[in-house]
């Protein structure tokens, strides 16, 4: 068992690596164009971790990331937190039960399914909390657009980077079945 400095380290080291995706989620987002800008660097990073780690940290690893999201956020506090941590669950446990491989494929089903339930939970509570305060200012079908580039460009890069990475993490070889 890892003694309490060790795991002190990891969990300071888990809020860093969170913090810089999040970071670098906002810091992309403004630099490249229309299309593009719409990756979801924070999901792709949760996903990525759950294939190379297959732990339950990830779902932590989540809630620590969109918990730093929520800081830069204009939304109200907690619902990209709530979204994203029981997004990183549902995901977890799918990939733990449902899925039976690392294919490229099964990143990208995952990916898709982490941002449906991400997004679906978010609008939710954005549109439940603008109809209880009286103020919904946008309307959800100029969102839907915008998501459902979220979610193909998310989804390929996604798919992109288990193809790169499986060239040096032999983990991710697709070859094997995970136990």
């Amino acid at each position: 068992m890892p003694s309490s400095r060790v795991q002190l380290i990891g969990a300071g080291l888990l809020a860093i690596v969170s913090f810089l995706a999040v970071i670098l989620h906002f810091g992309l987002a403004s630099v490249f164009a229309y299309p593009i800008n719409k990756i979801n660097l924070v999901v792709l990073f949760v996903i990525i971790v759950l294939l190379i780690t297959e732990s339950g940290r990830t779902v932590w690893i989540g809630f620590t990331a969109y918990f730093f999201m929520e800081l830069f956020s204009l939304a109200p506090f907690g619902a990209a937190l709530y979204s994203g941590t029981i997004s990183a669950l549902i995901s977890f446990w799918l990939y733990k039960t449902v899925f039976a491989n690392r294919t490229i494929l099964t990143t990208v089903a995952l990916t898709a399914i982490f941002i449906l339930i991400y997004r679906s939970q978010y609008s939710a509570i954005i549109y439940a909390v603008g109809r209880f305060s009286g103020d919904i200012e946008t309307t959800f079908f100029s969102q839907f657009a915008s998501y459902g580039w979220e979610l193909a460009i998310t989804a390929v890069a996604a798919g992109l980077a288990h193809f790169f990475l499986k060239l040096f993490i032999p983990k991710l070889n697709t070859t094997k079945l995970r136990k």
